[in-house]
């Protein structure tokens, strides 16, 4: 198991130390169709941007290798891997995950990279040097090569590519109805199995492979440093296990991809993203397009202490055309018929509009007043405060939803009014009235936003927020403080340490969603550094050293503690 993880990160950091162009994506022949998750990298753009930052392809093997001299070995392998493997680093790299069902309810995940082939010769006798390898022998078929380890690991290749094949599968107990006993699963056959999916690859037709699926060779003609692809079609075998599964639920989710560019620039990464949906959602999305976010429901928040938001705006009645399409509705009508609702109520009962705000997060210290014994002493708990939003649709159908909550005992009502006073166990806010519904970390801070009105909070007023004023769907976070409020100190724990400096490399994120064009439903999100000087990559990479040199402290001081607990020297000095 140690040599195949040393292979693995041998292949990876070969991938890593790359490079490729920007050119048409001939290896998506060798992809599956059925592959529901494709990330593509242009290592050039990568090497180039981590130069500029001062950092060379040896000096980002020692970065991560370490300087010991199992990390010496390690480096070798990299660079006599960079000029004797076979590859061609001129071209893009390809990491994609498939998946399969079997009869027996049991699945099996294959996670592959794939690289092309500059000498076919070159790769069998690469691998034969590696330890991983060295006893194995090349086996040929028709279309390619490949050789395995014992179990789950087989590299394939030909004069075009080269796949490396990771492979799991791990079968199910079957009930015996006679015996009335679940009797133990017979392991699979990963070799055979393996060899199974890696022929696959190799022997598939065209039509059954990435090559034909346009939207995933469109988003090759923007120059980017990475691309992302996924498919909806590897959860329909899921969805058919199902105990309910509606006939036409499968229309809704077939064929539904989402591609994206992944570019890192200087003090942020920004995604760009577009989701292609199936004529049948098409349809739904275009019958029923929504408003975008509404702001004024958060305008007038009372703190600048701003940690997240989330907003969203859609139109409510998209949820009657999905049970229509699934021919759900009476069934769901029939269910609520005995409380007097229709499902019409349901989703008319609200605009479609939603706002989350959380502000002030900051780590209390315990109350003495509260203490029951020593250890509640050191124990804190971060706190916060929010305000969520929900504005009214149809008043007669709110009104009959929140009386059904007052039936319940859940909440109270006053008048028009709906609030969570005097019921047992509610330590929140609540309020509703016939012009939205209100949730706040407490009655005076709520109380505050009525006294902000008309007050703009500056937050929203400017960058990154003020970009997505016309998206459906909003998510900010202030990542730094938000962790620093969740946790006080960076020393108490590795954890905390490697918390703190995610904090001092990454500064907000934003993700934002547009409305459905007739055509698509883009989406961006922007990741801001601390250093807007430098490119984010720099950055990244940055972080994850420490991360590598943190975790190799935390090996190194375990073997430590390891020997002394073992050392009977140390043992009879300490007695």
């Amino acid at each position: 198991m140690k040599n195949t993880l040393s292979f693995s990160l041998l292949i990876g950091g070969l991938l890593l130390l790359a490079s490729c162009s920007n050119k048409a994506p001939k290896e998506a022949a060798y992809i599956p169709k059925t592959a529901s998750f494709v990330l593509t990298l242009d290592l050039n753009q990568l090497q180039q941007k981590l130069n500029e930052g001062g950092y060379t392809t040896d000096s980002l093997i020692t970065l991560f290798a370490g300087k010991d001299s199992a990390a010496e070995k390690i480096k070798k392998l990299l660079q006599d891997g960079r000029k004797e493997s076979g590859i061609n680093w001129n071209e893009k790299v390809f990491i994609f995950v498939n998946q399969k069902d079997f009869p027996d309810k049991s699945s099996s995940t294959s996670v592959n990279i794939m690289a092309s082939t500059s000498n076919e010769n070159a790769v069998g006798k690469y691998l034969l040097q590696h330890d991983e390898f060295k006893n194995k022998k090349i086996q040929q078929e028709k279309n390619y090569s490949y050789i395995q380890d014992e179990k789950e690991w087989q590299v394939s290749w030909n004069k075009d590519v080269c796949i490396l094949t990771y492979y799991m599968h791990e079968t199910l107990p079957t009930y015996d109805t006679v015996k009335m006993y679940f009797e133990e699963p017979k392991p699979a056959d990963l070799p055979k199995e393996c060899k199974a999916e890696a022929n696959q690859f190799f022997t598939q037709s065209t039509s059954q492979s990435l090559a034909t699926v346009e939207v995933f060779n469109e988003m090759f003609r923007e120059k980017a440093d990475g691309f992302l692809f996924t498919s909806s079609n590897s959860s329909l075998p899921m969805l058919r296990k199902l105990p309910f599964n509606p006939p036409k639920l499968e229309e809704l989710l077939k064929n539904n991809y989402t591609t994206a560019t992944i570019h890192f620039e200087k003090g942020k990464v920004r995604i760009q993203s577009n989701n292609y949906t199936n004529p049948v959602l098409n349809n739904l999305l275009g019958k029923y397009a929504g408003p975008v976010v509404n702001f004024s429901l958060v305008n007038n928040y009372p703190s600048q202490q701003i940690n997240l938001v989330a907003m969203a705006s859609f139109n409510p009645e998209i949820i009657g055309g999905i049970l229509k399409h699934l021919d759900l509705e009476g069934f769901a009508n029939s269910y609520l018929e005995k409380n007097g609702l229709q499902m019409k109520d349901v989703y008319k009962a609200f605009k479609g509009e939603l706002s989350v705000v959380v502000s002030d997060i900051q780590y209390s210290k315990p109350d003495p007043m509260k203490k029951r014994d020593e250890l509640s002493m050191e124990r804190g708990l971060p706190q916060g405060k929010f305000i969520v939003k929900i504005p009214v649709g149809d008043v007669t159908s709110y009104r009959k939803i929140m009386d059904m909550a007052v039936t319940a005992g859940l909440i109270l009502k006053t008048g028009t009014q709906y609030h969570s006073g005097g019921v047992a166990g509610a330590s929140l806010y609540f309020l509703g009235n016939d012009q939205q519904i209100i949730l706040a970390s407490d009655s005076a801070f709520y109380n505050q936003s009525l006294a902000n009105n008309g007050k703009n909070n500056p937050l929203f007023t400017k960058e990154p927020i003020n970009k997505y004023t016309a998206s459906s769907i909003l998510f900010y976070m202030d990542i730094a403080s938000t962790i620093h409020g969740l946790i006080p100190d960076s020393t108490n724990s590795q954890y905390n340490k490697l918390l703190y400096q995610i904090g001092a490399s990454c500064k907000e994120v934003v993700l934002s969603t547009g409305n459905f064009d007739g055509k698509t439903t883009a989406s961006q999100a922007e990741l801001l550094m601390q250093n807007n000087n430098v490119n984010s990559l720099v950055s990244i990479v940055q972080l994850l050293a420490f991360v590598a040199d943190e975790l190799n402290v935390n090996k190194e001081n375990e073997q430590i503690t390891e020997w002394h607990g073992s050392n009977p020297f140390i043992k009879s000095a300490q007695e």
